[in-house]
């Protein structure tokens, strides 16, 4: 028969065994080992297959043309709402609803008859069911996006009166802009009437693009695409306007605001670096993209040293 003091040692022989058991289970979880029976961390349990590629959204982009507030009409390709899925939401009545833009044939939106209160959506589905819904000020600040012929477009909710929708996107559909970071050559004249012969002209952070307001869009014009930028500040209007002509498409006209202004951009001329604001420019002429400087002097590139400018051919 065992003694009180053999149970006593065979009591705490167990405490420490449980002790050390439980300190490797702590241990086992502080460096991410899962324990016996516990889901994998940062594995889905649910057996949903991972999405490849940029495209992980559930519902298909859409090709529409669509009319804002202003009454300006532009054909976007790859329209969808820049975050989460690309459906509508709102209500129908009380009850909360989603609509798939694919669904939809055309959107007329409404402003409330009442400050604050709910804007409507009338929705002509492709069955040809009308659906009357409302919505309210946290889907009216949804931003959307889509890309015309001369750039990317973004709009919100709020501000679209018309959406007709055309078809689904096919990877055809999408403008072939070339890459955004491309600097270009440039004759620019500034407000003073002084003319430089520029490579390499960009924007000093970001993309390379100009940004501007097209009816009540914000669109982002690629300098590679373009052949005349003309800026102007009407006496009546406090925005900098500018006409930019496209290479093979239509001349556009933005409003720039105050902030788009008085972006800096930035070049290299013969006698060293440029750098200007677009309030300062008065006339931009693009003559191509500007080959990288391997192109332009292999040789020079390779050394570290200066490459000499020639507008006409690389330099050998």
């Amino acid at each position: 028969m065992p003694t009180l003091s053999s149970l006593n040692s065979i009591i705490l022989v167990l405490a420490l065994v449980s002790g050390s058991a439980f300190a490797q289970s702590a241990a086992g979880d502080s460096a991410g080992v899962p324990r016996p029976g516990a889901p994998a961390r940062g594995i889905a349990v649910s057996g949903a297959p991972s999405l490849k590629g940029v495209q992980s959204r559930i519902y298909p982009l859409v090709n529409v043309d669509l009319t804002d507030k202003r009454g300006v009409t532009t054909k976007l390709v790859s329209f969808h709402r820049v975050s989460g899925e690309n459906r509508f939401v709102g209500f129908l009545g009380a009850a909360e609803i989603e609509v798939p833009y694919e669904k939809i044939r055309e959107a007329n939106i409404a402003t409330s008859d009442e400050p604050g209160g709910r804007m409507r959506a009338h929705f002509r589905l492709k069955s040809g069911k009308l659906v009357n819904a409302t919505f309210d000020e946290r889907e009216g600040e949804q931003l959307f996006a889509g890309y015309a012929e001369f750039g990317r477009v973004t709009i919100y909710w709020r501000d679209i009166r018309r959406l007709t929708i055309t078809a689904r996107t096919k990877t055809t559909d999408l403008p072939k802009f070339g890459p955004a970071t491309s600097g270009v050559d440039v004759l620019l004249t500034d407000r003073g009437g002084i003319e430089t012969e520029l490579i390499a002209f960009h924007r000093a952070t970001g993309d390379n693009f100009i940004s501007g307001l097209l009816g009540a869009a914000r669109v982002e014009v690629p300098l590679r695409i373009m052949s005349k930028v003309t800026f102007e500040r009407p006496d009546d209007s406090p925005l900098l306007r500018c006409v930019i002509e496209l290479r093979g498409r239509k001349p556009i006209k933005l409003r720039l605001k105050s902030y788009e202004e008085e972006k800096l951009y930035r070049g290299r001329a013969e006698f060293g670096d440029l750098r200007i604001r677009l309030s300062h420019v008065k006339e931009l002429t693009v003559h191509r993209s500007t080959p990288k400087l391997r192109d332009l002097d292999p040789v020079a590139a390779a050394e570290g040293r200066e490459i000499e400018i020639d507008k006409k051919k690389p330099r050998r």
